[in-house]
């Protein structure tokens, strides 16, 4: 019997959420991210990290709108239909935040799916056994993974996340691209 053998993480992966807080703090605030690193926000004019994740509750809650990268649910439904087995997605999300992320998932991802919400005292590290790889936009958290060496990450290459060489790290320009090696990804 084959398994799927990578697993994937939402936001930044799967789903554009700071195309959609952009729009948000654009509208709601008359703000705009100016610079960003991981989840250090940097806007202009400035707002509280209390009012920025009020922002980023509202865009879960607009999981409607949240812009999916292409290719998502062509890889979703096609690595389904190669193991009959669901798709496993690690996230950093919060836990409040699980109905709306639950929701989003369903309007993404046809084929039965797993969610593990990754929030302390847990790592994304404890839900990913059994996987070869993983896809990851956060940079510290691929390294964190990648250093390991128990499992391979794809992180899809952004203005925030720029990584040099590592032999467990390989650079995609987003999820479309493992369309083309969906039968590297399972075993």
């Amino acid at each position: 019997m084959k398994n799927i053998d990578i697993a994937f993480d939402i936001d930044g992966c799967v789903v554009n959420l700071m195309q959609q807080l952009s729009r948000y703090l654009s509208a709601y605030a008359g703000a705009k991210i100016i610079d960003h690193n991981q989840f250090n926000f940097f806007t202009s004019p400035a707002i509280s990290k209390k009012e920025l994740w009020q922002y980023i509750y509202n865009c879960y809650k607009d999981y409607k709108n949240t812009p999916v990268y292409p290719g998502a649910r062509e890889l979703f439904h096609n690595l389904y239909y190669l193991v009959r087995k669901p798709i496993t997605f690690v996230t950093s999300r919060p836990v409040n935040a699980a109905t709306q992320t639950y929701k989003l998932m369903d309007t993404i991802c046809i084929p039965p799916y797993t969610i593990s919400f990754a929030k302390a005292p847990y790592h994304k590290r404890d839900f990913l056994h059994g996987f070869k790889y993983f896809m990851e936009d956060r940079r510290k958290t691929a390294f964190e993974l990648a250093n390991t060496g128990k499992i391979k990450i794809f992180i899809p290459q952004y203005s925030y996340n720029k990584i040099d060489v590592h032999k467990n790290i390989i650079r995609i320009s987003g999820i479309e691209d493992l369309n083309n090696i969906i039968y590297d990804l399972v075993s």
